[in-house]
């Protein structure tokens, strides 16, 4: 079983990073006796109302195994894997990616944990969002109950 995921990437956008899915599905397809994951990228330019779809690198697809994706993908706070599309394939054995699934999944963890701390030190210093504190979140919601009431 080969399971396919279509990503119709415009090609205005060099930079492009869609979602590729999250890792877990992955993992059960795995699991469960199945391991193929083929990525199928077709390319489109839009103009106006009108969507074309266009060749890259003359052709109209780019096609590759999930386990040969790009080193540059990264697995977001979300659980999505997130590649740039223009980046090229790398071949690895199957369990060279079952290594590196793992370790994508170690390195989110270690942003997401790293980002926790930092908010909740911001937390300790009493600011609850962006640079804004709880004494001043408390007031302004304050000046606001007033100005309910007033009405």
């Amino acid at each position: 079983m080969i399971w396919i995921d279509f990503k119709a990437v415009n090609i205005a956008n060099e930079d492009s990073n869609p979602d590729s899915g999250t890792p877990d599905k992955i993992i059960a397809l795995i699991e469960n006796g199945y391991f193929y994951l083929a990525y199928i990228f077709v390319f489109y330019e839009g103009n106006n109302d009108v969507l074309n779809f266009v060749q890259k690198d003359n052709s109209f697809t780019k096609i590759y195994f999930l386990k040969d994706i790009s080193p540059t993908v990264r697995i977001t706070a979300a659980n999505q894997l997130q590649v740039n599309y223009a980046q090229n394939p790398v071949y690895r054995t199957r369990e060279e990616f079952i290594h590196f699934l793992a370790q994508k999944k170690k390195q989110s963890f270690e942003r997401r944990l790293k980002k926790a701390q930092k908010e909740l030190e911001q937390i300790e210093k009493g600011v609850i969002y962006k640079k804004i504190t709880l004494d001043e979140l408390l007031l302004e919601n304050e000046k606001q109950e007033k100005n309910i009431k007033n009405l």
